[in-house]
């Protein structure tokens, strides 16, 4: 095989459909995405214990455990944990353009309150939108289903 016939089956693998080592790779994303949002929150608990001192306000979210649980299930292809990503993806976008949209809103992330007379109000809740909804993204489409539907038994 030459390297032309090399590319055109891996190009032709990859938008098809993919082989295993495609949909393990969706599966293997989206599950470290919630493992890393998972060690954000709790690295966040620590900052917040440590800016207390100065503050007098003390937050804890214990919300990580879920990241990495869900993230843990994620990355096994656990299909429950599919759909689960998929509504908490939509129901964060819904309430950050809702969040928008309503004229003095607020927000918390980590303990911080911004209202939306604060400037960077609708850059943060911009960017939180993107980040919490490119794992529904991936998991919606047809690769996302297929990642989940061809789990191997072991």
């Amino acid at each position: 095989m030459n390297s032309n016939q090399i590319r055109a089956k891996v190009s032709s693998a990859s938008y098809i459909g993919g082989g295993d080592d495609d949909l393990e790779a969706i599966r293997k994303f989206t599950g470290t995405y919630y493992r890393t949002l998972g060690c954000i929150g709790a690295a966040s608990i620590i900052v917040s214990i440590a800016t207390s001192f100065w503050t007098d306000y003390l937050h804890f979210d214990f919300s990580f455990i879920f990241w990495f649980w869900l993230g843990r299930c994620l990355k096994v292809g656990n299909p429950t944990a599919r759909k689960w990503a998929i509504a908490i993806s939509l129901i964060f976008a819904v309430f950050l353009v809702l969040g928008m949209a309503i004229p003095g809103s607020k927000a918390n992330f980590g303990g911080l309150q911004f209202e939306s007379s604060h400037p960077a109000f609708y850059a943060i809740l911009a960017f939180v939108f993107v980040v919490f909804t490119i794992p529904g993204v991936v998991l919606i489409t047809n690769r996302g289903r297929a990642a989940f539907a061809r789990v191997k038994e072991g």
